[in-house]
């Protein structure tokens, strides 16, 4: 069994070869992701079966679903989609750029708790920690927000 596919454009100005498991890898993700990207799109307050999701992305679906599918849910999850590319194509750069095919972020000072402090909480909860961070007898001062020698806003001791 060949291990190889190689391609020759007509004009022979382009040719390569790739190993046949990267072309089916690459197909069998490409799938999941088309089927994860219609299920998710299909998901929330009012659910919207796959097959409706794909005709009102083709253009066939109700003016209902074309609402709620091409302009609260289809903009969001193209946006996580390209978000996640982005991610990906950064965390190649970062490897080719360091040589290093196991780096990793903290290479660069990116580390786990700052990522786990922007991400845990949202900016309604971080306003009402921080005007609670005035109020309180054992806070540091006016300016700092910080209410325990965790660090965390609006956590108790």
């Amino acid at each position: 069994m060949k291990r190889h596919i190689t391609y020759r454009s007509g004009s022979g100005r382009l040719s390569f070869h790739v190993r046949r498991k990267t072309v089916v890898t690459i197909a069998v993700l490409t799938v999941l992701l088309v089927a994860v990207f219609v299920i998710s799109t299909g998901l929330g307050n009012k659910f919207t079966p796959p097959m409706d999701v794909v005709r009102t992305i083709l253009g066939r679906g109700t003016p209902q679903d074309a609402l709620i599918v091409g302009t609260l849910r289809l903009p969001r999850i193209l946006l996580a989609v390209l978000v996640g590319a982005a991610l990906a194509v950064s965390g190649s750069i970062l490897q080719g750029v360091i040589r290093n095919p196991l780096a990793s972020p903290d290479v660069i000072g990116i580390t786990g708790e700052p990522l786990l402090r922007l991400f845990s909480s949202s900016p309604t909860e971080e306003a009402r920690s921080a005007s609670d961070g005035f109020r309180r007898p054992h806070s540091s001062g006016p300016a700092s927000f910080r209410s325990s020698s965790t660090g965390w806003p609006g956590t108790k001791e």
